[in-house]
Formats: C-alpha cells, sequence, structure tokens
C-alpha cells in the first residue's frame, strides 16, 4: 500500500513539477502555439517561430523535464523503502507514454541516429528519477547508520 501511494505521489510531483517549471521558464509558450497555428504557411514569421519553438521544446526536454524528475526521485528516496530505483523508474512512464503518444511528427523515426537521439534525451527523466531516488536512500540509511553507531 505504501508503495502505491508513493508512486501516484511521485507520478504527480513529477508531472507538477514539469509544468510548473515549463509555465515559469516560458512563459509565452502558449502565445507561441497560437501564433503557430494562426500563421500562414509561406509566412516569413516562421524563421522567428521555429526558433522560438526550438528554444521552447530545449528548456522542457533539458531542463523542466528532468527537474520534475528530480523532485519525483526526492519524493520517492525519501518516503520507499524498498525497491527505489523502480518506483522511481516507474513514475516516469505515464508522462514518457504521454510524450510519445501526442508526438505526431515522430521525426526520430527512420534513422539510427534518430533513434539513439530519442532515446537519450527521453531516458534523461528516467536517470535523474533514479539516481536522485538512490542517493536520497543512500543519504538516509547512512545517517540511520551513524545514528545508531555508538560513542566511544
Amino acid at each position: 500500500m505504501r508503495t502505491a501511494a508513493v508512486l501516484i505521489g511521485a507520478i504527480l510531483i513529477s508531472v507538477a513539477a514539469h509544468t510548473l517549471l515549463g509555465h515559469l521558464l516560458s512563459p509565452d509558450s502558449e502565445k507561441l502555439i497560437v501564433r503557430m497555428f494562426t500563421t500562414p504557411a509561406n509566412s516569413k514569421e516562421w524563421t522567428d517561430l521555429a526558433r522560438q519553438w526550438h528554444r521552447f521544446n530545449s528548456i522542457s526536454l533539458f531542463v523542466a523535464t528532468p527537474l520534475g524528475s528530480i523532485a519525483a526521485g526526492l519524493f520517492v528516496g525519501f518516503l520507499q523503502k524498498h525497491n527505489v530505483a523502480l518506483v522511481a523508474a516507474i513514475c516516469q512512464i505515464p508522462e514518457f507514454a504521454v510524450l510519445l503518444w501526442v508526438d505526431h511528427a515522430k521525426n526520430w523515426e527512420g534513422s539510427l541516429q534518430g533513434y539513439a537521439y530519442f532515446l537519450g534525451v527521453r531516458s534523461l527523466p528516467f536517470i535523474t528519477a533514479i539516481a536522485t531516488a538512490m542517493l536520497c536512500q543512500r543519504l538516509l540509511s547512512s545517517r540511520q547508520h551513524h545514528r545508531l553507531e555508538p560513542a566511544v
């Protein structure tokens, strides 16, 4: 029961942190998306829109998502007693599944380099969540170990 509660909490924290950080770091993203849908295909604005979209995606992929997974890893590391790495990894699956589902362009398909880039970028939240959770658990266990040692 504890594992299920930690897992659900970590999923919610990961998604909430990623969303909040995305809005804080790219506050005009909604306006950018509206501009992209309302700008004609032959407009000269597309150079600027593409640059802004690339910036927004980079912030989301390399800053907001890993920081959200660190928040989830901290949650799991402090509250989960067993299978910390597994729980931290599982809590990243829902967000990964949604991102995979909404990726209609799938620009990464068709080449080995594309698959490698996709797996490398999309594994970053898993790696950071697992590493953070394991580090937290290790720090907590070492503190408890030092507290239990008798003073000489």
